[in-house]
């Protein structure tokens, strides 16, 4: 990306030093939030000459794109620390930073993490693709970036919609009517706050993630696109060995990155053009090399889409993007396709079936 800012990415500091120097910036992945953020460092340096600086992020790899980043933008002063790290120096800080830059900010959810917005730091800058709602310790979203202002790369979605069998949609049914019995008893149960009810819900998606349709359409899009780099997203490492079985039967060779098997340094190098992963990479993780992604299982929520998307749209010259959802006909894997103005970039959602991806 050029040193050249948008005028989204520019108004971000009005907007934030209007706010008391306060806020999150809402920006779909891969639209240059942290170029925003840059530039509200840079600007607040101006202010504030002698200001301690600190960026604060979720990921290793995060950690070491801010510090790049940083350096070559001549301020390699700022340190960036984790969000464990940063908490520990705040609560033995004898003078604390004048402002924090807090990447992912969405983490602030959790009760560890939350914790470094607690200490009195003066001025705090929040960025995410996907926060749930307004951090009463950031203050309010300053600015929405969706994919129109966004800066990425041409894409097609591509919703690969596929039938179940008599015995599999048995199966499917039994679990709806086992939530449904469930959320009869209980009306204010959801997944957030009953540990039966979240159960149900896994359950029921487990019956769908099972159905070896998906790995055979799974197959055929890797073979389709051979030779580009791709990214393949799973729920869980037993997808992750089962496809990657299919996968050694085809001599097709891929990388692993999951908590058993860290295996992305191949990916990353170059060594190996296809990714397997779960939701550990969909996060904190830019190659604006990987032109596909495919989505194996149905999000868990529009957050997980939003930031699995993000790996993808990255821009790299004249790069056009593919992104595969594959999804079972007649369960809650098609209420995604009912959500395209907060899941997809704009015009680019072609509908398709598993009869267009039978092999030649």
């Amino acid at each position: 990306m050029s040193d050249e800012r948008y005028a989204w990415q520019s108004r971000t500091f009005t907007l934030w030093a209007n706010n008391n120097y306060h806020g999150i910036l809402k920006a779909v992945t891969g639209s240059g939030k942290s170029y925003a953020a840059l530039d509200c460092i840079r600007k607040y340096r101006v202010i504030y000459p002698d200001s301690i600086i600190w960026v604060v992020c979720d990921y290793n790899e995060l950690k070491q794109q801010w510090t790049d980043l940083l350096a070559s933008s001549g301020l390699s002063d700022v340190p960036v620390y984790l969000y464990g790290r940063a908490g520990q120096l705040l609560s033995n800080a004898e003078h604390l930073p004048d402002f924090l830059v807090l990447d992912e900010v969405h983490h602030l959810e959790a009760e560890q993490w939350g914790k470094v917005a607690d200490f009195g730091v003066k001025h705090l800058l929040g960025l995410s693709a996907t926060p749930n709602t307004e951090c009463k310790k950031i203050g309010k979203i300053i600015q929405r970036i969706g994919f129109d202002q966004a800066f990425i790369a041409p894409s097609t979605s591509h919703l690969v919609v596929f039938g179940m069998n008599e015995e599999e949609r048995a199966a499917y049914l039994a679990k709806c009517n086992a939530l449904a019995s469930y959320s009869e008893k209980h009306p204010h149960s959801t997944y957030r706050n009953d540990f039966v009810y979240m159960q149900l819900v896994n359950r029921r998606k487990a019956v769908v993630d099972s159905f070896p349709k998906r790995w055979e359409i799974g197959l055929a899009i890797v073979k389709r696109n051979f030779g580009r780099r791709m990214m393949l997203f799973f729920s869980k490492q037993a997808e992750v060995r089962a496809f990657a079985a299919l996968l050694d039967a085809e001599g097709i060779p891929y990388a692993i990155q999951m908590s058993s098997c860290k295996q992305i340094e191949q990916f990353k190098s170059g060594k190996k053009d296809l990714l397997l992963s779960i939701n550990m990479v969909a996060t904190g993780f830019s190659d604006p090399t990987v032109e596909v992604g495919v989505m194996f299982t149905y999000p868990y929520s529009p957050r997980d889409a939003i930031q699995k998307v993000g790996r993808i749209l990255r821009p790299n010259g004249d790069k056009h993007a593919d992104i595969y959802y594959l999804i079972a006909d007649g369960t809650m894997e098609e209420s995604i396709s009912k959500r395209k103005n907060q899941l997809f970039p704009p015009n680019t959602v072609k509908m398709e079936t598993d009869r267009d991806y039978h092999e030649a």
